[in-house]
């Protein structure tokens, strides 16, 4: 159970990441010059994934559900306003794979060990 746990970590890790880095590098400069219109409705999605990221390490209950709405939502937007279907599963697919493999783990834990169960 470790093992899926640890690779929904890796997952999210890598997309966080990766992300961040693009984000940092291409979209700050782009809110600085004023040129990043299409950019700010996606903000809070993509910071909402990785809040759900972080939120997994501590409760994966609400991480989980956290990385899987920010996926969907990022995975929304994009086909919504850009009709990009390839961009759209780059960007949401590894956030909801992660999401779904710290559900899973939630599921498969043993409650018994535990007092909550989220």
């Amino acid at each position: 159970m470790k093992t899926i746990k640890w690779i929904a970590r890796i997952i999210g890790f890598a997309a966080s990441a990766l992300f961040i880095s693009f984000f940092i590098s291409e979209g700050v400069p782009d809110l600085i010059e004023g040129k990043a219109n299409d950019l700010i409705p996606f903000i809070p999605l993509f910071l909402f994934a990785v809040a759900g990221y972080v939120m997994a390490w501590l409760n994966t209950f609400f991480g989980g559900w956290m990385l899987v709405l920010g996926g969907v939502g990022m995975w929304a937007y994009h086909v919504a306003f850009n009709h990009a279907w390839r961009v759209a599963m780059v960007f949401g697919l590894p956030f909801t794979i992660a999401g779904i493999l710290f559900l899973i783990y939630w599921h498969k834990m043993d409650f018994t060990k535990t007092k909550k169960f989220y």
